[in-house]
């Protein structure tokens, strides 16, 4: 198994401009979409980019197997797992059942792997541990990592709360 040391938060970005609304799509979706051909508009990767996908509903879905690496964080993929919530998270918080099983996940993850809580970090923040420069909002201003963090380390049991963090 590879040394898996860090959780990878993202949102789809997927929003509809012209009628102002966020889109929800599934994981077939984004899995058809990571591997269609680059010539037609995809990523042309082997398979979806994370190894979960949580629905508007809050349902996880399977991504990539832990063991593989991921292709959602360059510079992270080798030894993190990637998440994904569906929306926008520009434009809408996550939906509170999003919120659950994203929390929820993470704090498997954690026990799982041995990963302290201080290790979930947005896809936007993978710069400031030693990722290359990430010129993206994800997983959006809507979602505010430190309330994930702390809900995580209070789930987890790895330590007290932080209390400026409204959780």
């Amino acid at each position: 198994m590879r040394p898996i040391t860090w959780i990878v938060v993202h949102t789809c970005g997927a929003y509809d401009a012209v009628h102002q609304l966020v889109v929800h799509q599934s994981v077939g979706t984004v899995r058809t979409y990571h591997k269609l051909a680059k010539i037609y508009g995809g990523n042309g990767w082997s398979d979806i980019g994370y190894h979960r996908y949580i629905e508007q509903s809050g349902v996880i879905r399977m991504g990539r197997a832990d063991a593989t690496v991921g292709a959602h964080a360059a510079g992270f993929n080798a030894y993190s797992l990637g998440i994904c919530c569906s929306g926008h998270g520009d434009f809408a918080p996550f939906e509170p059942a999003q919120m659950t099983a994203l929390v929820a996940q993470c704090i498997a993850w954690c026990r799982l792997y041995h990963i302290p809580p201080d290790h979930v970090v947005g896809h936007r923040e993978t710069s400031q541990h030693g990722g290359p420069r990430v010129d993206k909002t994800c997983p959006g201003n809507l979602v505010d990592m430190a309330v994930i963090r702390n809900r995580v380390r209070i789930g987890f049991g790895g330590g007290s709360p932080d209390p400026e963090v409204a959780a």
